[in-house]
């Protein structure tokens, strides 16, 4: 029974191979999970459907599928479809042999691949193949990915082959930082969520009509409540960071300016329609080593602190892990983007398309503020806004942001709005 790669919803076409989890004459069971998949949004495991033995893997890793192609040939196959009757029509009928020799010239590399040759013995990978997370060790390294010999499916180079670095003639060498006059450079194509990344920004930057807005924020208070906390919050087996409040306050605010929980639709001749939402799920921008991934927590008016906190920390952890499903990236209504934890003074983020609206998060840094016509060291952050002038007009933007910045000045005034929220 062939393996195919299933409809993965959310509009999703294709997707890069990004591992196998197994190899030809492996036995697999059915619900197995024998590949990884990134699309577009996340990265996803592909069960079989049967048991069998693996003949071949139609796509190398690194290659794009679409949905519906065949990904995997097993011979002796008995699908049970979730627990009915063997077809014993699939196992008793192995694929012809005659396909794999002459596949059709669209299934061409769904061929066998030959035994790879001798590689040579020189250093240079001129075409080094590598996934991400490969790609980043090696930049952080130091080390140049052509200088490394692949021991993986054509070449391919693995963690391994960068952790014994850089090799000619099978022997180590000497490697230099840099070399007078060179003009090296590595070509990569854009895929998976690198793609989409680059797809989303250039549509909400050609589309939206953009404006910025900013102010500072001082959390002197909400820092003292918060360490407060943090000995019931470790009872409690989480970490709460400024984050949760910042949602609540976001999110009590969307409730009195719903434009800037709202969604556009373009028309023939442009914005056809606001689709103000109802709902409030926000979506948590995460640096991760394949890109910046929008994952979701979801009806944030329904939560309190502590969950809003677990929901942060393990969506975050599920992010960098390449774990989160489309669940977790699908719905969001209003969109922070936290680069606190980097620094920068502020910069307004991109949009993220079709939303109206998207809040930065940056570093809490100690400056001299007036407080009751004194000067003192407080706990000063700035937000930053992008939002899309087609829908939210500035006063309300400057509304929103006052109010939220009120919340977070004044914790004592945020807590009475969540009363009865689960706090």
């Amino acid at each position: 029974m062939d393996l195919k790669l299933p409809d993965l919803g959310e509009g999703v076409m294709e997707g890069e191979v990004v591992k196998w989890l197994v190899k030809p004459g492996d036995h697999v069971k059915e619900d197995q999970v024998v590949l990884e998949i990134m699309t577009d949004k996340a990265t996803v495991e592909i069960p079989t459907k049967a048991d069998g033995v693996v003949q071949e893997l139609v796509f190398k890793e690194g290659e794009i599928a679409k949905v519906g192609q065949i990904m995997m040939r097993l011979e002796g196959s008995t699908s049970t479809g979730k627990g009915g009757a063997p077809d014993r029509k699939a196992a008793a009928a192995p694929a012809p042999q005659a396909k794999a020799a002459a596949p059709a010239p669209a299934q061409t590399k769904a061929a066998p691949a030959p035994a790879p040759a001798a590689r040579p013995s020189g250093p240079v990978n001129s075409d080094p193949q590598a996934a991400p997370a490969v790609r980043k060790f090696a930049r952080d390294k130091g080390i140049e990915l052509n200088m490394i010999r692949g021991s993986g499916p054509n070449g391919r180079i693995l963690l391994e082959d960068v952790e014994k670095g850089p090799s000619a003639g099978g022997g180590g060498m000497s490697f230099s930082k840099g070399v007078r006059g060179s003009r090296e450079e590595e070509r990569v194509p854009v895929r998976g969520l690198r793609k989409k990344i680059s797809e989303k920004m250039t549509t909400s930057m050609r589309t939206v009509a953009n404006y910025a807005y900013v102010e500072e924020c001082d959390l002197t208070e909400l820092g003292e409540l918060r360490r407060s906390l943090k000995p019931l919050a470790e009872k409690m087996g989480t970490k709460v960071s400024y984050l949760p409040f910042i949602f609540k306050a976001c999110t009590i605010a969307l409730k009195e300016f719903p434009s800037m929980n709202a969604a556009s639709v373009e028309g023939e001749h442009g914005l056809s329609e606001i689709i103000y939402k109802k709902y409030y799920n926000l979506g948590l921008a995460v640096d991760t080593d394949d890109g910046l991934t929008v994952a979701v927590v979801h009806d944030v008016d329904c939560k309190g602190i502590w969950e809003i906190a677990r929901d942060i920390n393990e969506l975050g952890a599920k992010a960098r892990d390449r774990k989160l499903t489309m669940d977790d990236l699908k719905g969001s209504t209003f969109t922070i983007s936290n680069a606190g934890t980097i620094g920068g003074l502020f910069a307004p983020p991109i949009i993220n398309y079709p939303e109206a609206a998207i809040m930065g998060v940056h570093q809490i840094k100690k400056r001299p503020m007036v407080v009751d016509g004194e000067i003192k060291i407080r706990d000063v952050i700035y937000l930053s806004m992008s939002l899309d002038h087609r829908v939210v007009d500035g006063a309300v933007a400057a509304r929103f942001m006052n109010r939220v910045v009120g919340l977070l000045q004044d914790p004592k005034m945020l807590l009475v709005e969540m009363m009865g929220e689960g706090f």
